[in-house]
Protein backbone atom coordinates (compact mmCIF):
# COMPACT_ATOMS: atom_id res chain seq x y z
CA UNK A 1 0.00 0.00 0.00
CA UNK A 2 1.25 3.49 -0.87
CA UNK A 3 1.36 5.94 2.05
CA UNK A 4 1.29 9.69 1.43
CA UNK A 5 2.68 11.47 4.49
CA UNK A 6 1.68 14.98 5.47
CA UNK A 7 5.31 16.18 5.61
CA UNK A 8 6.03 14.77 2.13
CA UNK A 9 3.14 16.82 0.73
CA UNK A 10 4.28 19.96 2.59
CA UNK A 11 7.86 19.49 1.34
CA UNK A 12 6.65 18.89 -2.22
CA UNK A 13 4.53 22.06 -2.24
CA UNK A 14 7.37 24.07 -0.65
CA UNK A 15 9.82 22.83 -3.31
CA UNK A 16 7.37 23.72 -6.08
CA UNK A 17 6.83 27.20 -4.65
CA UNK A 18 10.58 27.70 -4.34
CA UNK A 19 11.03 26.66 -7.97
CA UNK A 20 8.36 29.02 -9.30
CA UNK A 21 9.80 31.85 -7.19
CA UNK A 22 13.07 31.60 -9.18
CA UNK A 23 11.88 31.01 -12.73
CA UNK A 24 9.53 32.81 -15.08
CA UNK A 25 7.70 30.43 -17.42
CA UNK A 26 9.53 30.07 -20.74
CA UNK A 27 6.55 31.33 -22.77
CA UNK A 28 6.55 34.54 -20.66
CA UNK A 29 10.26 35.15 -21.24
CA UNK A 30 9.86 34.46 -24.96
CA UNK A 31 6.86 36.83 -25.21
CA UNK A 32 8.71 39.65 -23.42
CA UNK A 33 11.72 39.08 -25.67
CA UNK A 34 9.55 39.25 -28.81
CA UNK A 35 7.91 42.43 -27.51
CA UNK A 36 11.37 43.88 -26.74
CA UNK A 37 12.49 43.14 -30.31
CA UNK A 38 9.47 44.95 -31.78
CA UNK A 39 9.38 47.88 -29.33
CA UNK A 40 10.30 51.31 -30.74
CA UNK A 41 10.04 53.43 -27.59
CA UNK A 42 13.47 53.52 -25.90
CA UNK A 43 12.08 53.77 -22.35
CA UNK A 44 9.71 50.83 -22.89
CA UNK A 45 12.50 48.83 -24.51
CA UNK A 46 14.77 49.52 -21.50
CA UNK A 47 12.01 48.45 -19.08
CA UNK A 48 11.51 45.14 -20.94
CA UNK A 49 15.28 44.60 -21.06
CA UNK A 50 15.40 45.07 -17.28
CA UNK A 51 12.63 42.48 -16.84
CA UNK A 52 14.60 40.01 -18.96
CA UNK A 53 17.86 40.74 -17.09
CA UNK A 54 16.15 40.38 -13.71
CA UNK A 55 14.54 37.12 -14.82
CA UNK A 56 17.92 35.70 -15.85
CA UNK A 57 19.58 36.87 -12.61
CA UNK A 58 16.85 35.24 -10.51
CA UNK A 59 17.16 31.96 -12.39
CA UNK A 60 20.94 31.87 -12.27
CA UNK A 61 21.31 33.02 -8.67
CA UNK A 62 18.22 31.29 -7.29
CA UNK A 63 16.86 34.59 -6.03
CA UNK A 64 13.10 35.01 -5.73
CA UNK A 65 11.31 37.02 -8.38
CA UNK A 66 9.13 39.73 -6.85
CA UNK A 67 5.58 39.00 -7.99
CA UNK A 68 2.13 38.26 -6.62
CA UNK A 69 2.08 35.22 -4.39
CA UNK A 70 -1.33 33.85 -5.41
CA UNK A 71 -2.83 30.93 -3.55
CA UNK A 72 -1.86 27.29 -3.32
CA UNK A 73 -4.52 24.67 -3.86
CA UNK A 74 -3.72 21.00 -3.36
CA UNK A 75 -5.95 18.11 -4.33
CA UNK A 76 -5.25 14.65 -3.03
CA UNK A 77 -7.27 11.76 -4.33
CA UNK A 78 -7.04 8.89 -1.92
CA UNK A 79 -8.16 5.71 -3.55
CA UNK A 80 -7.37 2.06 -3.74
CA UNK A 81 -4.02 1.10 -2.23
CA UNK A 82 -3.31 4.67 -1.05
CA UNK A 83 -3.40 5.92 2.52
CA UNK A 84 -3.11 9.53 3.75
CA UNK A 85 -0.98 9.74 6.89
CA UNK A 86 -1.27 13.13 8.54
CA UNK A 87 -1.27 14.84 11.89
CA UNK A 88 -3.80 17.47 10.79
CA UNK A 89 -7.47 16.61 10.97
CA UNK A 90 -10.21 18.54 9.19
CA UNK A 91 -10.71 20.43 12.46
CA UNK A 92 -7.02 21.41 12.46
CA UNK A 93 -7.25 22.60 8.86
CA UNK A 94 -10.34 24.68 9.67
CA UNK A 95 -8.66 26.14 12.78
CA UNK A 96 -5.69 27.12 10.57
CA UNK A 97 -8.04 29.49 8.76
CA UNK A 98 -9.28 27.40 5.88
CA UNK A 99 -12.90 27.16 4.82
CA UNK A 100 -13.83 23.49 4.44
CA UNK A 101 -15.71 23.21 1.15
CA UNK A 102 -17.29 19.94 0.02
CA UNK A 103 -18.70 19.04 -3.36
CA UNK A 104 -22.18 17.69 -3.93
CA UNK A 105 -24.41 16.90 -6.89
CA UNK A 106 -27.56 18.09 -5.13
CA UNK A 107 -26.87 20.95 -2.69
CA UNK A 108 -24.83 24.12 -2.26
CA UNK A 109 -23.74 27.05 -4.37
CA UNK A 110 -23.13 26.14 -8.03
CA UNK A 111 -19.38 25.69 -8.42
CA UNK A 112 -19.17 28.29 -11.23
CA UNK A 113 -20.72 30.94 -8.89
CA UNK A 114 -18.75 30.14 -5.73
CA UNK A 115 -16.14 32.65 -4.44
CA UNK A 116 -12.92 30.64 -4.80
CA UNK A 117 -10.67 33.54 -3.71
CA UNK A 118 -10.81 32.51 -0.03
CA UNK A 119 -8.42 30.18 1.81
CA UNK A 120 -10.10 26.90 0.99
CA UNK A 121 -9.58 23.23 1.66
CA UNK A 122 -11.72 21.20 -0.75
CA UNK A 123 -13.11 17.97 0.69
CA UNK A 124 -14.25 15.38 -1.81
CA UNK A 125 -15.90 12.07 -1.07
CA UNK A 126 -16.24 9.00 -3.20
CA UNK A 127 -19.18 8.21 -5.47
CA UNK A 128 -20.73 5.66 -3.13
CA UNK A 129 -20.72 7.44 0.25
CA UNK A 130 -19.90 11.06 -0.48
CA UNK A 131 -18.14 13.13 2.19
CA UNK A 132 -17.75 11.39 5.57
CA UNK A 133 -17.06 14.57 7.57
CA UNK A 134 -20.51 16.07 6.86
CA UNK A 135 -20.77 17.98 10.16
CA UNK A 136 -17.41 19.73 9.74
CA UNK A 137 -18.08 21.21 6.30
CA UNK A 138 -18.38 25.02 6.17
CA UNK A 139 -19.76 25.36 2.64
CA UNK A 140 -21.16 23.05 -0.02
CA UNK A 141 -20.45 23.51 -3.70
CA UNK A 142 -22.80 21.92 -6.18
CA UNK A 143 -21.66 20.25 -9.37
CA UNK A 144 -24.94 19.91 -11.24
CA UNK A 145 -25.69 16.65 -13.05
CA UNK A 146 -27.70 16.14 -16.20
CA UNK A 147 -29.54 13.00 -17.07
CA UNK A 148 -29.83 10.11 -14.67
CA UNK A 149 -26.28 10.25 -13.31
CA UNK A 150 -26.16 10.81 -9.55
CA UNK A 151 -22.52 11.87 -9.29
CA UNK A 152 -19.24 12.27 -11.12
CA UNK A 153 -16.23 10.23 -10.16
CA UNK A 154 -13.93 12.10 -7.81
CA UNK A 155 -11.25 12.68 -10.46
CA UNK A 156 -13.72 14.38 -12.81
CA UNK A 157 -15.25 16.44 -9.98
CA UNK A 158 -11.75 17.45 -8.86
CA UNK A 159 -10.89 18.53 -12.39
CA UNK A 160 -13.96 20.79 -12.57
CA UNK A 161 -13.14 22.34 -9.19
CA UNK A 162 -9.47 22.83 -10.14
CA UNK A 163 -10.58 24.57 -13.33
CA UNK A 164 -12.94 26.86 -11.36
CA UNK A 165 -10.08 27.70 -8.98
CA UNK A 166 -7.75 28.45 -11.91
CA UNK A 167 -10.37 30.74 -13.48
CA UNK A 168 -10.74 32.53 -10.15
CA UNK A 169 -6.99 33.10 -9.93
CA UNK A 170 -6.98 34.43 -13.53
CA UNK A 171 -9.47 37.07 -12.29
CA UNK A 172 -10.88 40.05 -14.09
CA UNK A 173 -13.68 38.07 -15.67
CA UNK A 174 -11.22 36.13 -17.78
CA UNK A 175 -11.84 32.50 -18.52
CA UNK A 176 -9.27 29.84 -19.25
CA UNK A 177 -11.64 28.15 -21.68
CA UNK A 178 -10.92 30.65 -24.46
Amino acid sequence: MTVIKQQDLIDSVADALQFISYYHPLDFVQAVHRAWEMERNPAAKDAMAQILINSRMCAMGHRPICQDTGIVTVFIEIGMSVQWEAEMSLDDIAEAGFLLVATSSHRGTPYRSFDWSQNIAVVMGNEARGVDEDGKISEWVQIPQRGRSESLNVAMAGTLIAFALAESVAGGGETLAR
